[in-house]
């Protein structure tokens, strides 16, 4: 009976043991090689501009958004491993154009706590616009922020292991004042190399 016992106990443990080594990534960035997004539990599209109409969320588990005109595209390969520089796109996803500031962005790390606050872009350097068929990119990693003339911005950041959020405000149809406003929302995760 005790060696039943014994038995037992060692299985649980070992299991507990790879789990601990093998599971999904976990909020400080575990050292997981599954084939996870790093968001298994946690499904929720924060919302983090009020004065948007709605709020559109991307990666994190979330299904590709259908039925909605805009999103900004995580990276393809999620989690990435600290330090890997990788693009996030804004693309229509109707046949309207998308007014947006290109350098009022914001990454946001998921704490314990909630969302802090760890990157952002110079709040006010005028807008641009997104006709259906382009995109625009942050291309995140590298040297400081810098326009490129290919219709991208450089994001001179790295971000250690943990669960991020990209965010911007995106105008969809008759410009910056009339248009309909979608608070666009990527989410990535990081592990550690």
């Amino acid at each position: 009976m005790q060696r039943r016992a014994l038995l037992t106990a060692f299985a649980t443990g070992a299991a507990g043991l790879a789990g601990c080594l093998q599971g999904p990534l976990d909020i400080a960035g575990g050292s997981s090689d599954a084939p996870t997004d790093g968001w298994s539990a946690e499904r929720p599209c924060p919302t983090f501009d009020a004065a948007a109409d709605r709020t559109v969320c991307t990666g994190g588990g979330h299904p590709a958004p259908s039925g909605v005109p805009v999103a900004v595209h995580p990276p393809a390969a999620t989690p990435l491993r600290a330090g890997t520089s990788f693009a996030l796109t804004l693309r229509p996803q109707g046949d309207v154009p998308l007014t947006f500031a290109p350098g009022d962005w914001t990454v946001r790390r998921r704490g314990e706590d909630g969302w802090i606050d760890v990157a952002s872009g110079a709040a006010a350097d005028g807008f641009a616009t997104v006709y259906p068929g382009e995109r625009y990119e942050w291309l995140v990693g590298g040297a400081e922020p810098v326009a490129t003339a290919d219709g991208a911005a450089r994001i001179g950041a790295s971000f250690d292991p943990g669960r991020y959020a990209f965010s911007l405000t995106a105008s969809v149809g008759r410009g910056w004042t009339r248009g309909e406003r979608f608070g666009c929302v990527a989410l990535f995760a990081v592990r550690r190399p």
